[in-house]
């Protein structure tokens, strides 16, 4: 959306607000492959502590909801 912006939330204290109207712009004409979406999923995520290089989050499913056709 023109002019629409994310910015710091509780969750994000050290985000600032980014234009993201260009970005939505620039991706106005993309069309990708159709997929469908079975499942809902709410995860949880585990920042890496050990601080090794190229250490991945880890991702934990905490609940999970099927979605039907409509």
């Amino acid at each position: 959306a023109e002019g629409a912006t994310t910015g710091a939330g509780p969750l994000a204290p050290e985000s600032r607000p980014v234009a993201l109207g260009p970005l939505a712009q620039a991706l106005a004409g993309f069309r990708g492959s159709p997929w469908t979406a079975d499942t809902l999923r709410l995860v949880s995520s585990e920042l890496p502590r050990s601080g090794v290089p190229g250490e991945q989050p880890h991702y934990t499913t905490v609940a999970a909801w099927p979605l039907g056709r409509a």
